[in-house]
């Protein structure tokens, strides 16, 4: 896999207000560097301004940031499936299992790795609900109608930080 990168995550947590919402997201984020997920996490971070900042999804700025999440797990996932069929097509059972590849297209990194990005089981996603809705990844619209229905939107909450992996 390429070297270690920043990541602007969004983590939705349900409170009563922004500062318990805040609290609870950095505790999830606690948790995924606990498990190894990630790194580390910065709140106030010089490459992403918005880190450390929470909102309301009663706010269009909180449903902005969670669709931008979304739209980033969605641009992240077809990266991937495109590599992954360029590798089907291109390369035998035994390049992808050995991971070699005669040539490197510039455009693609080619990687048994965009694979497990397809699968979900990486950590190339953007969004996550905090223990309090989900307790992991959201990886696609249909986890995110899941995890947040009947729960007003007055009562979610983003919070965005900059993640290392």
């Amino acid at each position: 896999m390429k070297g270690h990168m920043h990541k602007l995550i969004r983590i939705i947590s349900t409170a009563e207000d922004q500062e318990a919402a805040a609290e609870s997201a950095y505790a999830f984020a606690d948790d995924l560097v606990e498990r190894g997920d990630f790194d580390y996490y910065l709140v106030n971070s010089e490459r992403h301004e918005e880190s450390g900042y929470t909102y309301s999804l009663a706010e269009a700025a909180g449903k902005l940031l969670v669709a931008e999440a979304l739209k980033e797990n969605r641009a992240a996932f077809d990266r991937a499936i495109r590599v992954t069929r360029f590798m089907l097509a291109h390369y035998s059972d035994e390049q992808i299992y050995q991971d070699t590849y005669a040539e490197q297209p510039e455009d693609v990194y080619l990687s048994r790795h965009q694979f497990g990005i397809v699968g979900g089981y990486t950590n190339d996603c953007y969004i996550y609900g905090d223990d309090s809705i989900w307790g992991e990844k959201i990886q696609n619209d249909n986890d995110y109608g899941l995890a947040s229905q009947d729960i007003a939107d007055g009562q979610l909450w983003v919070t965005s930080l900059d993640m290392h992996h």
